[in-house]
């Protein structure tokens, strides 16, 4: 997840700063965050044609991902053997 927010950070960086071209380095450092993640990376955000809309789509594959650690952590049980 932190990977996650330091990206959103750095792209809240680029369009207060009117920089919304999306560079090719953007789309490896996608690739890798897609493996830390372990989860693959929505349409949206593989399309994402300027920094901008992939902040957007990024903050809605986040709340998916999160969705997804909370469903896994509830499924484990807790270390008194309590569901």
């Amino acid at each position: 997840m932190e990977a996650i927010d330091e990206l959103l950070a750095e792209l809240e960086d680029k369009n207060l700063l009117g920089d919304r071209n999306k560079e090719r380095s953007l789309s490896q450092r996608l690739r890798v965050l897609e493996s830390e993640v372990g989860l693959p990376l929505p349409r949206k955000v593989v399309r994402a044609r300027n920094t901008a809309r992939l902040h957007s789509a990024l903050l809605d594959w986040q709340e998916q991902v999160l969705d997804a650690v909370v469903a896994v952590r509830a499924t484990i049980p807790d270390a008194h053997g309590r569901d």
